[in-house]
């Protein structure tokens, strides 16, 4: 159960960046990162465990990148970077010889054990098995990741498996411009039918239809340049 619990601020950031935007859902998750930190150091009176600590210094990093520098940073590219991180913790706790599961083993297993090579070897195995499914993530971050490709005739996307071409007279565009923290930040968003397409990391797989000659506004060349 511990070392589940030590995900959850993958899951709170899921679920709040639906809702309230990425740099919430980051700041959140950098909340609850430091909440789980405190817990074992001040109150359980218990070392910090390695997961814990490279989960707070992911989401704080990310959480300041989001709010400083880019804040209409994109949500797949995020969810890249957090994968990407937790990927890394895992083969850094590998490679100097304490793999991140064994802190939390220790909490279920006798200290007469901890010593034993068999233990040190089962959590490495262990370890290794979650650094895969970390990499398998990561992969499919990469490969299922939208495309948008923009010209004078449309916009094409592209995904692993589907790719569809819109035309500029099924689209409508919009940018949305909303301030936070000081910063500006400007989103293009691609509208067809019923489905909105925000910064091309969003696809559904839908029939466009043509909207009124009014409504297929910003030229090809804006387009262009936000989508590249």
């Amino acid at each position: 159960m511990g070392i589940l619990l030590a995900f959850t601020p993958s899951v709170l950031f899921a679920v709040i960046d639906r809702w309230v935007g990425v740099a919430s859902g980051l700041a959140a998750g950098t909340a609850l990162s430091a909440a789980l930190v405190l817990r074992d150091w001040l109150w359980r009176r218990r070392g910090v465990k390695l997961l814990e600590l490279g989960t707070l210094l992911l989401f704080g990093g990310l959480t300041l990148v989001a709010v400083l520098l880019q804040p209409d940073w994109p949500l797949m590219a995020v969810r890249l970077s957090l994968d990407s991180g937790l990927l890394l913790i895992a083969l850094v706790s590998l490679a100097i010889g304490r793999p991140f599961t064994l802190q939390y083993a220790r909490e279920q297993v006798p200290p007469a054990f901890w010593a034993s090579p068999l233990f040190l070897r089962a959590n490495q195995v262990i370890t290794a098995v979650w650094a895969a499914c970390f990499l398998v993530t990561v992969a499919a971050d990469l490969l299922l990741r939208p495309r948008l490709a923009a010209d004078a005739t449309g916009v094409q996307v592209r995904t692993l498996a589907v790719r569809r071409r819109l035309p500029w007279s099924a689209l409508r565009v919009d940018v949305d411009e909303r301030s936070r923290y000081g910063l500006v930040s400007r989103a293009l968003e691609l509208e067809a039918g019923d489905t909105l397409e925000r910064d091309g990391f969003a696809f559904a797989d839908v029939v466009p239809r043509p909207l009124s000659a009014g409504a297929a506004r910003a030229p090809a060349s804006a387009a262009r340049r936000r989508l590249r």
